[in-house]
């Protein structure tokens, strides 16, 4: 645990994947390793960060994991009051009793049901294996949970406060931690996820002010309603604002808009290599044009190897009028990868990466070097925009017949996506004979669509000058100063 001095102390809880991107690989973890004025227990799922956090040789920085930070204690149960023991009983039974409907995936149910979010809409109609398996991405549509009146805003918010009662038995674990290292401040990097309701409840029973980040751009409306107790907002872009003020009813003055952390790398100097020598790296000509399939995970892209064998006979025959090389990069949490795609691996003609988090610099270069990107959908189309390179979005599932509500033609439909569509920055095909025309004509001009790009940077990026990690930590600061003055002696 961090030795306690007079400063700030400052818990930044990272409760999943996303979360963690949005700091460890981002600028971000290394600002904070240089605030010596702040101590900071970063929480979170790796145990191998607690590793490169030794490697920033930051003293005022420690890890911990996220669902036992303090690992090797022992704990003893607290000494509670008559009026706690049956606060906590009735909770309890309470809970047992109405376990499902008070449960996370009910809040979130309720939430997008009764917005009528175009994603959650086309989710319940997925067969049972499919939404079970959208439960494990934080995307609850078994039409159970809602039940019963799933229309009752007054039902929603109460099931909401019971959620996050203080009554409640909380983690011993998070208790004792709070105990120990006496926060002024808790910074949450995902405010819509199971993972923080201790968390919550802790710093809520302490009156703790929380700092919330809605670490993805389309949590506003997948993910349900937000966690209580914060008091500022950091978001990515302009639209994620307006939906915290339409659907969450956040006070517009609460809200900051950072940019995204993770592009902040783009605009680091030096950082795109020259084309040649990187291709070289590769192995490829340097007169091929590069073909990036941005593949997702085996869970929305059943679709995507048919369609890149397809792309790939067709770039071996020179149908594309230019001599191509395909690069196949797959979801970094794909850990099917090599049983989906590696039998296409054939350098030069057709290269497949292995799936891997991290190395921004890496994709900053296959991005600025691709001379398109081809993706079903997803945030790799802003990555493309943010370095001007042609997106190609797969609305078509190849040779595979699915209905509507399976197909890949729909999530390029959902709330989020829709306004990257409109936006023109990016070509939807849907057929094999589009696919084909749109490569061609990117080819042929790579300036294609590009006051529709500009318009997606516009709408989606910005700012985006470099500098969203360092806004971040200044609100961080801000925030955890505020909070520690209070508990300062007077003079």
């Amino acid at each position: 645990m961090i030795q306690l001095t007079d400063a700030p102390r400052v818990v930044l809880v990272l409760p999943n994947m996303m979360a963690w991107r949005n700091c460890m690989e981002t600028p971000l973890i290394e600002l904070l390793a240089r605030q010596d004025a702040l101590n900071i227990a970063v929480l979170s799922i790796f145990k191998e960060d607690q590793q490169h956090i030794l490697e920033l040789g930051a003293s005022n920085l420690k890890w911990a994991h996220v669902h036992q930070p303090l690992e090797n204690a022992t704990l003893q149960p607290p000494l509670l009051s008559f009026k706690e023991k049956l606060r906590q009983f009735g909770y309890g039974f309470l809970n047992c009793l109405f376990s499902r409907q008070a449960g996370f995936g009910n809040l979130v149910f309720r939430f997008n049901h009764i917005h009528r979010f175009a994603t959650h809409q086309f989710l319940v109609h997925l067969p049972p294996a499919r939404k079970t398996r959208e439960a494990q991405a934080g995307n609850y549509v078994d039409s159970h949970l809602g039940q019963p009146f799933p229309d009752s805003e007054r039902l929603l918010w109460l099931l909401y406060r019971f959620y996050y009662s203080t009554w409640q038995r909380n983690s011993p674990q998070v208790e004792a931690f709070f105990e120990q290292f006496r926060p002024h401040l808790v910074v949450i990097s995902h405010v819509q996820n199971p993972t923080i309701k201790p968390y919550v409840v802790a710093a809520t029973k302490r009156g703790i002010p929380i700092l919330g980040m809605i670490g993805s751009w389309d949590q506003a409306t997948t993910k349900g309603p937000l966690c209580p107790g914060i008091v500022r907002y950091i978001v990515q872009t302009p639209i994620m604002r307006r939906e915290l003020i339409t659907y969450h009813n956040v006070p517009e003055s609460k809200i900051e808009v950072a940019g995204w952390p993770q592009m902040d790398i783009y605009k680091k100097p030096g950082i795109i290599q020259p084309r040649e020598r990187f291709l070289q790296f590769l192995g490829i000509p340097a007169e091929n044009k590069i073909l990036l399939f941005a593949a997702n995970s085996s869970r929305l892209g059943a679709h995507e190897p048919g369609i890149m064998q397809y792309i790939s006979r067709n770039s071996q025959t020179d149908a594309y009028g230019y001599p191509c090389t395909l690069i196949i990069r797959p979801h970094p949490r794909d850990a099917e990868w090599q049983a989906r795609f590696s039998q296409m691996h054939d350098p030069p003609n057709v290269i497949v990466l292995p799936a891997e988090k991290g190395r921004l610099d890496f994709l900053a270069n296959l991005l600025a070097h691709a001379d398109i990107t081809l993706a079903s959908s997803g945030s790799i189309a802003l990555d493309s925009a943010a370095l001007d390179t042609p997106v190609i979005n797969i609305g078509f599932d190849g040779d595979l017949e699915t209905d509507y509500y399976n197909s890949s033609l729909r999530f390029c439909e959902t709330d989020h996506y829709v306004n990257v569509i409109k936006s023109g920055g990016v070509r939807l095909v849907k057929s094999y004979q589009e696919l084909d025309e749109a490569i061609i004509a990117y080819l042929k001009d790579p300036a294609l669509d590009s006051a529709g790009r500009e318009r997606l940077r516009q709408e989606q990026l910005e700012p985006f000058d470099g500098r969203a990690s360092e806004r971040i930590l200044n609100w961080i600061v801000e925030e955890a100063y505020r909070a520690y003055s209070p508990h300062q002696p007077k003079t």
